[in-house]
């Protein structure tokens, strides 16, 4: 006999209490990092790209700009990484960090709505397809011409990367991270608010737990959609 929609939504909720139960018993709850938010120095760029490297490797839409099924992957990722620091600092652009001690664990490059230095992109541009390829570069381009097209205009901050090390994952540091950005748009008067795009379904969950709402979704490829975030200045949840 069919079991009736209703008895199976209950069925399948008390199987989700059950199995959510079961792996609460089996992992217990990570503690949350006791760390430390200051602004990363020049001098530390290279423990910054490290911290990037280590946690965007997994990102659904870098793996597809970057091709994850090639060998190359981790090179084109490392040429992303490095060109991508680069290019956000020479603008003037802040890269706030989480230590642990004095140990980095945590990264979030907060682009700000205008640069406080002009400069070129041709060069970075350049360095981009000598080490990824023309194919890599089309696709990491339609890529932010797709989420270009869907975001609001105004004077937007933007959270250009988030990155935490894989080892300290799942223990607060990407929220106290996103809470920074957050308050630095709400300390400018002039800020409409701040934006964000992700592939991932967990760092969507994270950015909508603090004040941001999923304004569009962008087919970059037959299945990668990507997620455009926007969390207005002054918004009650930090």
């Amino acid at each position: 006999m069919p079991i009736p929609v209703a008895t199976q939504t209950h069925l399948a909720i008390l199987s989700q209490r059950q199995e959510q139960k079961s792996q609460e018993q089996k992992s217990p709850k990570r503690a949350f990092a006791d760390v430390r938010l200051k602004p990363v120095p020049a001098n530390e760029a290279s423990q910054a790209k490290q911290v990037l490297l280590d946690s965007l490797g997994a990102d659904p839409t870098l793996q597809w700009c970057f091709l994850k099924s090639e060998s190359k992957f981790i090179n084109r990722l490392r040429a992303y990484v490095d060109v991508g620091h680069h290019w956000h600092c020479a603008q003037g652009h802040p890269v706030h960090g989480a230590y642990e001690g004095a140990y980095l664990v945590g990264v979030a490059y907060l682009a700000l709505p205008e640069p406080l230095v002009p400069v070129d992109f041709e060069p970075f541009e350049t360095d981009l397809l000598r080490y990824c390829g023309a194919d890599a570069l089309e696709r990491f381009g339609h890529y932010n011409r797709a989420v270009a097209a869907a975001s609001p205009a105004g004077h937007l901050f933007s959270m250009a990367i988030l990155g935490v090390r894989r080892s300290h994952q799942e223990r607060g540091i990407g929220t106290r991270l996103v809470q920074w950005a957050n308050a630095s748009c709400d300390a400018d008067p002039r800020a409409a608010g701040l934006i964000t795009d992700t592939g991932s379904d967990r760092v969507t969950r994270l950015f909508t737990s603090l004040g941001y709402r999923e304004i569009a979704q962008v087919a970059v490829s037959s299945d990668l959609r990507q997620s455009v975030l926007f969390r207005p200045r002054g918004s009650r949840m930090a």
